[in-house]
Order: C-alpha cells, then sequence, then structure tokens
C-alpha cells in the first residue's frame, strides 16, 4: 500500500496480518507512456518494472518468517 492510514495498518497488524508499504509505486512494462506522464506531470513516485525490487522482496521475506512462519 501507499499512504495508508495507520490506524488500519494497526487493526492488520494486530491481527496477525502485515503491511508493506511502498514509496514508489510499480507498473508492469506495458504501462511505459502512463508512468512517464504520472511522473513527468504530476511528479508521482513511480516506476516501470518486470520484477519487484530485491530490497522490498528481502523486507517481506523477513516479515514471513517472522510473522508467518515464526521461524
Amino acid at each position: 500500500m501507499r499512504y495508508s492510514p495507520t490506524v488500519w495498518n494497526d487493526e492488520i497488524y494486530n491481527k496477525g496480518g502485515f503491511v508493506q508499504i511502498f514509496e514508489t509505486q510499480i507498473f508492469p512494462p506495458g504501462r511505459r507512456k502512463l508512468v512517464d506522464k504520472l511522473r513527468g506531470q504530476l511528479g508521482l513516485p513511480v516506476l516501470v518494472s518486470e520484477r519487484i525490487p530485491d530490497g522490498i522482496m528481502k523486507r517481506l521475506d523477513e516479515v514471513l518468517e517472522k510473522r508467518v512462519f515464526r521461524k
């Protein structure tokens, strides 16, 4: 999610879930024109990628291990 209310995040976390906050919204390669427009005209933090960046995947793996698989 991006910019989700803290009260929602707390509720999800307290019920055993997890929340991943994204600063940058990721779009698939076919949306390049849209992303260029969103970034250029609106200044939004967006990018085009075929895969989720390694840093995000690492954080997600850590949360899953700790909260879901409890290893």
